[in-house]
């Protein structure tokens, strides 16, 4: 069976926080909710193609899903070998009830909080009722999170090639609605084009149900075209609430260029970039490292 390091499913595509420049683009997502009926499904197919090392719920804010409990407990039905985690922002954890405690416990379901400003007052508490609950609680990427990258080149003058193999993103695949798709971003798009009038083009994805696991994988590692308007530059927007600009989500490199400019874009602040080009974001998070589970 093929292996992959890591997926992730959207509980909800909303969220309460309204980040700037989110990487989901979920200032700009409708309200959904992920079907529990429908993630037992995709995740029973899954673990029949696909050997994942690691899985996690997240969004958008999954707790403010109404049934965030069904879901965890139907992943891990359906993937009974992967590591399971939930990401949260964590401003709701402190009132979630007992049966939402006790399915993460008993189905080995971590919590990792992605650690946003607001967080400050509740992280004390968080850590104390993880800790009550015996669920293992940490914080993604150890650290508070100060701001979002912003990456994306609405002209799309980017090396596909070079950008995906260099992306921060690279293993991080998503599951939706019985497709799979390269990376959030590369589906998340179509809302970014809704709001503001763009065309910048999405990974399809590829159906779940109607392809071997071998080509699933195999498009996992190829570039998708959306990866042409992606720069992986580091241009941090500060953390705050998104004023629904698309000027958030745009490289600074990229709004400062002549839009004439077709050059294609290689690797930003890397050997052979001119003067002014910003070097890459920070490593990946474990799990989204390279097409083979490693560090590129």
């Amino acid at each position: 069976m093929p292996r992959w390091p890591y997926m992730e499913v959207h509980a909800v595509d909303h969220c309460n926080l309204n980040c700037a420049a989110c990487s989901h683009f979920c200032p700009l997502a409708p309200k959904k909710f992920c079907s529990p009926e429908g993630l037992a499904r995709d995740c029973n197919e899954l673990g029949k193609k696909i050997s994942l090392r690691r899985f996690r719920i997240l969004g958008g804010e999954p707790l403010l899903h109404p049934q965030i409990s069904q879901l965890i407990a139907v992943a891990r039905q359906g993937l009974p070998e992967v590591h399971l985690g939930l990401c949260t922002n964590g401003i709701l954890l402190p009132r979630m009830g007992e049966e939402f405690w006790r399915t993460c416990r008993e189905n080995s379901c971590s919590i990792e909080i992605s650690f946003y400003p607001p967080l400050h007052e509740n992280c004390k508490r968080c850590e104390e009722l993880a800790h009550f609950h015996h669920v293992p609680l940490s914080f993604d990427h150890g650290r508070v999170r100060d701001g979002f990258a912003r990456v994306l080149d609405p002209l799309g003058r980017s090396s596909p090639r070079i950008i995906s193999r260099r992306c921060y993103n690279a293993g991080c695949a998503l599951l939706r609605e019985g497709r799979i798709y390269r990376c959030p971003t590369a589906y998340c798009m179509v809302w970014y084009n809704a709001k503001f009038g763009q065309n910048i083009p999405q990974d399809p994805g590829l159906d779940l149900y109607a392809n071997p696991g071998r080509r699933l994988v195999a498009h996992l590692r190829r570039p998708c075209a959306t990866c042409r308007h992606c720069t992986i530059a580091l241009d941090l927007h500060p953390w705050a609430p998104s004023t629904g600009k698309a000027e958030e989500w745009i490289a600074a490199w990229h709004r400062n260029r002549d839009p004439e400019d077709q050059t294609p874009q290689i690797r930003p602040g890397g050997q052979g970039s001119g003067a002014g080009h910003v070097p890459f974001a920070n490593s990946p998070s474990p799990e989204c490292r390279g097409a083979d589970g490693w560090e590129r």
